[in-house]
């Protein structure tokens, strides 16, 4: 029984840090989006935000590549 109750704790739990993290998100999101807008009005353009390095609002982040090992050099063997 005591397993239980201490399953839906850790449920319960990361339910809840779910839904901080969650409101957290949301929050950065609308800053973003003021401080983009306060950009473009203080007169820079989209392009040059974006040069910047700074995303624009909403657009998606970008994925990490993983590089993969590098393969070993092919050999050839001459025969005769």
């Amino acid at each position: 029984m005591n397993e239980r109750v201490n399953a839906v704790r850790e449920v319960a739990e990361a339910a809840n840090d779910a839904d901080a993290k969650e409101r957290d998100a949301a929050a950065a999101r609308d800053r973003h989006t003021r401080a983009w807008d306060a950009a473009l009005k203080a007169g820079w353009s989209d392009k040059e935000l974006r040069q910047t390095g700074a995303r624009a609002p909403g657009a998606a982040t970008a994925k990490r590549r993983t590089r993969r090992p590098a393969s070993a050099p092919m050999t050839t063997t001459e025969s005769e």
